[in-house]
């Protein structure tokens, strides 16, 4: 196992209960590659049951998922998990194995090219382990020192410049670039009632919401937004997906159904490695010099294997080989009312 990945997994804290799991912990250090995959595929396969949250020492479960995840480079899966633990602990009020949930998150967010969001995962670390120390009376100890200074020499590694990933540009300009704003998801907590005699609740219910975004502002700038799937306002959230808005370039897509995506329009996407059959993807691709690859929005048809322009002009699809990665699904696009 990676030197930081052990480091950070040595200092999880078990409650006296949990003692399987602190075997487990201790049988991962000791795995192959092989038998780490076994034991995440099991790991994944309880996660997935519908009472699982409802286990107490689920947020372990979630952590050791996201740990040998993380181990073996499968960062998307990795930060879900991870995510998922941070979350749980945070119900817990267990700062401390929150803070280390989320400084193995900025690690998954770093390995994925995804520097802001890692730093962003370091400063909450940062923020629980002092919330911690401070409660605890341990701003003095070894350990607190310890994971500081760990989260500290981590967020000093997202200034340093970073090599671009598989299928990203390397050639500068704006037409070789790809920015996005990170957004939040919101989690449904079931109903409450307005009276001394509501239920508590201690887990969230179902994996997504829909919510009606009637537009938003930037830089004075107001947008309206419509879902690519309904064409209406409803979009839907997933937790634990990472969000984005790109700026739309060109006509390739100005005929597209249910809503047109035309220049100057902002895409609202998620973050993904594969898309199902007729979804609107970001992905990327060589440029004509090849010398870098540059960034695209197309209708992917699976069926075909290709990418597909939806425009009042002719173009030809582009197969998909092995040049090609998809990086995100589109779920809506938002509009300046004037145009």
């Amino acid at each position: 196992m990676k030197p930081e990945i052990e480091r950070i997994l040595r200092l999880i804290t078990f409650p006296p209960d949990c003692e399987p799991l602190r075997v487990q912990r201790e049988q991962i250090f000791l795995m192959s590659s092989q038998e780490l995959l076994t034991f995440l595929l099991s790991l994944e396969d309880f996660l997935q049951q519908p009472s699982a949250e409802l286990i107490h020492d689920c947020a372990y479960h979630y952590l050791l998922a996201g740990t040998i995840a993380l181990e073996e480079n499968k960062t998307r899966p990795a930060l879900r998990w991870l995510a998922q633990a941070a979350d749980s602990f945070r119900r817990q009020n267990d700062f401390y194995n929150e803070a280390l949930a989320c400084w193995l998150a900025g690690l998954a967010c770093a390995r994925d090219h995804q520097v802001a969001q890692a730093k962003r995962y370091y400063q909450q670390a940062s923020d629980k382990i002092n919330c911690w120390a401070s409660l605890e009376d341990q701003m003095e100890s070894n350990i607190y020192h310890q994971i500081r200074q760990g989260i500290e020499s981590s967020l000093a590694a997202t200034q340093q410049p970073q090599p671009a990933p598989a299928g990203a540009a390397t050639a500068a300009g704006p037409a070789t670039t790809l920015s996005f704003l990170s957004l939040r998801s919101f989690p449904h907590f079931g109903s409450v009632q307005a009276g001394p005699n509501g239920p508590v609740w201690a887990e969230s219910e179902g994996t997504e919401i829909t919510i009606a975004i009637d537009g938003f502002s930037i830089d004075t700038v107001t947008y309206r937004v419509f879902s690519v799937r309904q064409g209406d306002s409803r979009i839907n959230l997933q937790r634990h997906q990472h969000y984005g808005l790109v700026t739309v370039h060109g006509d390739s897509m100005n005929a597209a159904k249910p809503v047109p995506l035309t220049d100057g329009d902002l895409a609202l996407f998620y973050a993904a490695d594969t898309a199902a059959n007729n979804e609107i993807v970001i992905a990327s691709h060589p440029d004509d010099s090849g010398s870098g690859y540059q960034y695209m929005i197309k209708r992917w048809r699976a069926s075909q294997q290709a990418f597909v322009s939806e425009s009042q002009k002719e173009y030809e699809p582009i197969p998909y080989d092995h040049h090609h990665r998809i990086l995100g699904v589109v779920i809506a696009v938002a509009k300046r009312p004037s145009l």
